[in-house]
């Protein structure tokens, strides 16, 4: 579908599993360019969000778009590589919302003891766990049905890495992080897909670069 406008996407009912916009939208008499939209898509009561990424000319805006869960921020004029494997990358994560099998990891979950009794999280549900005052931390995507986004539990961080070595990684004493998640990096610190920024420890960056693309080299065959 394409949209002259960001009114004209609002007035369309249907879901979408996902969103190209650009900065500069069509002129419909308001002020709603497409950071604006973004924002609005993020505050709207839906079943499920959709993968946001911004195709555009305006490289200003791109901590902006961070702030609104942006998938990817792509300047114009686009790499057409670099498009096709950010569009793999949010193809396979649309996949994994609608329970497709591409890989047997994604149909694993997380299975701990919360309120008395079990729960099943899917691991892609996770964007990263934090330890706290011997409990765990998990940050959740806002559709899991768990708890809003965030779910604290007794555990401990150091049996969680062992279990789930290949697709986690600590990338600090006290987060790991969930590498289908991860959006960018540099020397100090780890950007997950919901916008967050987490420190990455020194010692850990060479084993965490490593862990990373060996996962995405798998994730791609």
């Amino acid at each position: 579908m394409e949209y002259a406008s960001a009114e004209e996407y609002l007035a369309d009912d249907r879901e979408h599993d996902l969103v190209f916009l650009d900065i500069e939208m069509g002129d419909s008499g308001t002020d709603m360019n497409g950071m604006g939209l973004a924002r609005h898509i993020r505050g709207m009561d839906a079943c499920r969000q959709p993968v946001i990424i911004f195709v555009t000319g305006y490289e200003k805006y791109v901590y902006d778009a961070f702030d609104v869960g942006a998938f990817q921020y792509l300047v114009k004029p686009v790499d057409e590589q670099k498009f096709a494997e950010v569009f793999s990358r949010a193809y396979r994560q649309v996949l994994s919302w609608q329970g497709g099998s591409e890989a047997d990891q994604r149909k694993k979950k997380l299975v701990i003891q919360y309120a008395g009794e079990g729960m099943a999280i899917p691991l892609n549900d996770i964007y990263y766990m934090e330890s706290q005052n011997h409990n765990i931390v998990l940050i959740l995507k806002n559709g899991n049905k768990a708890c809003g986004g965030r779910l604290e539990y007794y555990g401990k961080i150091g049996e969680l890495e062992e279990e789930l070595a290949g697709q986690f990684y600590r990338i600090h004493r006290g987060y790991l992080v969930n590498l289908f998640h991860v959006e960018g990096y540099d020397k100090t610190e780890v950007r997950m897909a919901n916008g967050d920024k987490l420190l990455l420890s020194r010692y850990k960056y060479d084993g965490f670069v490593q862990a990373y693309m060996d996962y995405i080299s798998e994730e791609s065959q």
